[in-house]
């Protein structure tokens, strides 16, 4: 991360000139100012706490002559790190997750900041030689830590692959994302629960690999949280629109061969040859068919708050000059969890020609939610 400056860890002013200096910090207040809660929020319930799901945009993937509108003052983590803090702060979530964190921005900046205003952190990188990962922050008046879990969906791809006698390099599902499962307890009614976030692979190219990875995380999900008996949220980056066999599967649990499968096999066949028994004539397979029962998950009850409380997801979550969609959520499981409101997020003709900008600092936009627990039955 070339060029990060350590000045950006004082409480006192230093180092906070530069491009964005204060009124950074004002233009991100008023954006979140902007967003409302809804539905309108009067008081809020007993026991609410909220969750703020975040893709920070790591300057690692800032290509020159990316993000053309953005002046180029702009673009780097010196200069967006006060806006994303001012815009962290007026969220004021209870628990915040990140995406697309580098290592040194985290250790240098942003946990010191965080702990600044009452959070606890903990990082997780991606496996792969990109250094930048997951953040996970939670307010220490509130929640405690209990337990944590690395999850790598390499190895988790890997022993599939190894169970239908795949190659997984061959199988294409080696993509060095993470998820970092946060078991936490609520101190006024010492109630558990686990948010987990995430990063999904971005290849839309290759639906099946992220279709296969998010079931799989499920499934892993689902053994952790029934073995310790508390409820899931589950929120992140996922790299999928809302029309994609991932979502689908997300919220349904399953994929419907005649509706969705056909998505599934149009995409690059892997590689299995004859060590398979199917000889050289037909040495292709498609993953989906090959791992076909994998792609399923058992949580019955995982809801997106955004469709259960508005019905519907926001219209973009991701907004540049060559893209605008959804592509982040936060789900979690209704027969423990009620999702009480969400913020609001700025439609495209809010958003000037494409974030990052002057007023939002990355190019995807902050989602959050609010939920209660409910007492275990």
């Amino acid at each position: 991360m070339g060029g990060f400056s350590s000045t950006l860890r004082g409480n006192d002013g230093e180092g906070r000139g530069g491009p964005s200096g204060g009124k950074a910090a004002v233009v991100a207040h008023a954006s979140v100012g902007k967003r409302r809660w809804v539905p309108k929020m009067t008081t809020r319930p007993p026991g609410a706490f909220t969750v703020v799901s975040y893709n920070i945009l790591a300057d690692c993937y800032i290509s020159e002559g990316q993000y053309p509108y953005c002046p180029p003052a702009l673009k780097g983590i010196n200069a967006r790190h006060h806006q994303i803090m001012a815009e962290l702060e007026a969220l004021d979530g209870d628990v915040v997750c990140l995406q697309e964190v580098e290592t040194e921005y985290f250790d240098v900046a942003l946990a010191p900041a965080m702990e600044e205003l009452g959070y606890a952190g903990r990082a997780l990188r991606k496996t792969g030689d990109v250094a930048e990962g997951l953040a996970f922050f939670y307010k220490t008046s509130l929640f405690e830590v209990v337990e944590e879990r690395e999850i790598s969906l390499n190895e988790l791809a890997a022993e599939a692959c190894a169970a239908i006698d795949v190659d997984p390099a061959k199988a294409r599902v080696l993509t060095d994302n993470v998820a970092l499962a946060m078991f936490v307890k609520d101190k006024a009614r010492g109630l558990p629960f686990c948010v987990t976030v995430v990063h999904g692979y971005w290849n839309w190219m290759q639906c099946d690999v992220q279709t296969f990875h998010m079931a799989l995380l499920l499934q892993k999900l689902a053994v952790l949280t029934e073995e310790r008996e508390t409820p899931l949220i589950l929120c992140g980056d996922f790299n999928l629109l809302p029309t994609s066999p991932g979502y689908v599967l997300l919220a349904t649990g399953e994929i419907e061969d005649e509706v969705h499968g056909e998505a599934l096999v149009s995409v690059n066949p892997v590689f299995v040859g004859s060590e398979r028994g199917m000889g050289e004539d037909n040495p292709y397979q498609m993953l989906f068919r090959l791992a076909r029962d994998y792609f399923t998950h058992p949580i019955a009850d995982l809801q997106s708050a955004y469709a259960t409380v508005v019905r519907g997801e926001p219209v973009t979550t991701n907004y540049t000059n060559t893209f605008s969609g959804t592509l982040d959520y936060l789900w979690y499981q209704s027969s423990r969890i009620r999702a009480e409101r969400v913020r609001a997020v700025p439609l495209p003709d809010e958003l000037g020609e494409g974030c990052p900008n002057a007023e939002y600092p990355s190019d995807h936009l902050a989602i959050q939610a609010m939920f209660t627990l409910l007492p275990p039955r």
